[in-house]
């Protein structure tokens, strides 16, 4: 396995200026990415999160195309699709933009429920970063008591060995 790399990164330092060779460098970083990705949805199923992940890109989707509708035209900030996105971005990770802000009643109330979804989200996230920790925390605390209970098994086994003796 490590030869198939190595012959990549040979191919890849030829300093020939062909841009195909260069791309073998990159070659080795997919398996890397691939074992991400695989950890990445592990986690995700095993935390639930993966309803909060649908929930954020359906409302920064959604956001997006509403705040063009209901901004494009009357708001002079909102150009594009692009603007709407450079809105909703900053509103549902922080609190807002300070570029592009709404200017009609609708606009106001899609980041008000922005602001919101983000806010109960990223919660979500933080939520479930602090259960693994706390399930890493209990699994220890119980092999903490199985050596426990071997040490004082062994000591009793040590006891009854002298009893057993005498």
């Amino acid at each position: 396995m490590k030869d198939k790399y190595n012959l990549i990164s040979i191919i890849a330092m030829i300093p020939i200026n062909i841009f195909v060779f260069r791309l073998f460098r990159y070659i080795k970083i997919l398996p890397l990415l691939y074992k991400g990705v695989i950890h990445f949805n592990r986690f995700l199923k095993e935390t639930n999160l993966n309803w909060s992940v649908g929930i954020l890109i359906l409302s920064i989707s959604s956001g997006t195309l509403l705040f063009y509708i209901f901004e494009h035209g009357i708001n002079g900030h909102v150009q594009s699709l692009w603007d709407s996105f450079l809105y909703v971005m900053p509103t549902i990770v922080t609190a807002g933009s300070n570029e592009i802000y709404p200017q009609t009643l609708e606009g106001t109330i899609i980041g008000i429920a922005l602001m919101v979804t983000g806010i109960i989200t990223f919660g979500l996230f933080t939520a479930s970063i602090a259960s693994i920790f706390i399930k890493n925390q209990e699994k220890n605390d119980d092999l903490n008591k199985l050596i426990l209970t071997s040490k004082n098994l062994e000591t009793e086994i040590k006891e009854l060995k002298k009893l057993l003796k005498k």
